[in-house]
């Protein structure tokens, strides 16, 4: 299992959560939603499921909007606090 740590924004960019680590068994994005999900999902509205997350390599990829693909590796990102993935929630306002 690889620890990644993430940090858990909402779509204007500000930090949910204070950054955390969660483990994974498969190196993608679609587990590694799934595992954020897991460890987050109670401060979350019922209708965000782990799909709804987006995910992003780091902040400057967050900062472009470049999100990774659901079946892009995770590989070495976001195995330094520094370095953390960023996970998206969607603004469920909308």
């Amino acid at each position: 299992m690889a620890r990644k740590w993430f940090q858990f924004v909402g779509e204007d960019g500000h930090a949910l959560t204070s950054a955390d680590a969660v483990s994974v068994d498969i190196e993608d994005v679609a587990a590694l939603r799934k595992a954020v999900f897991a460890e987050v999902s109670r401060a979350l509205p019922a209708n965000v499921i782990a799909a709804d997350l987006t995910v992003f390599a780091d902040r400057a990829a967050y900062n472009t909007k470049q999100a990774l693909e659901e079946d892009s590796p995770i590989g070495s990102f976001g195995g330094l606090k520094k370095d953390a993935l960023i996970v998206q929630v969607p603004d469920v306002n909308d």
